[in-house]
């Protein structure tokens, strides 16, 4: 007869279940995984259990989603107030031109 041996270590996690209290134990690896996918795991009773919290990777993943989108806004604002400046720009100075041929049409009028 063959009989082969081997050694498996593994960690175990002791949590207990919100909703009937039992303690138990789960593989640490599990634990990672679940907190990873945010999937559902079962209580010994069968309860369903879930991690809703971001980790670590995900909040930092939402972070820097958020300031990019952050730095594109920035962008646009500064856009849209350079096109706004441009605008203004234009019409004082088509209004100072305006005055300025009045002002020299009111002089020719006067020497004459």
């Amino acid at each position: 007869m063959n009989t082969k041996q081997f050694k498996v270590e593994t960690g175990l996690e002791v949590k207990s279940c919100l909703t009937c209290g039992i303690v138990y134990a789960i593989p640490t690896e599990l634990i990672k995984k679940r907190r990873g996918d945010h999937k559902s795991f079962y209580c010994p009773n069968g309860h369903s259990l879930y991690f809703p919290e971001m980790t670590d990777e995900e909040r930092l993943s939402r972070s820097l989603e958020l300031c990019q989108i952050s730095c594109e806004n920035q962008k646009r604002k500064s856009r849209f107030n350079d096109y706004k400046a441009r605008y203004w720009r234009g019409k004082v100075t088509k209004i100072l031109q305006r005055k300025e041929a009045r002002d020299g049409w009111e002089k020719t009028e006067s020497i004459l």
